[in-house]
């Protein structure tokens, strides 16, 4: 997430505030932590966060 926390888009209380709408938790299924930014409405793509690939809306601060 080093990429999103040095982009302009990204912003950290945007982001839990984005988190806060998904405390729904359902029985038997995997409850997977979502990251939000202002591009992406829908939540940060899961190998963005963890570095795997580079972003292709990243800017830098």
């Amino acid at each position: 997430m080093k990429q999103c926390e040095n982009c302009i888009f990204y912003d950290k209380e945007y982001d839990e505030l984005r988190q806060s709408g998904d405390d729904i938790a359902i029985v038997g299924q995997e409850n997977k932590e979502k990251h939000y930014c202002r591009v992406f409405k829908n939540g940060i793509d899961d190998d963005v966060i963890e570095d795997v690939k580079n972003c292709k809306k990243y800017s830098f601060k």
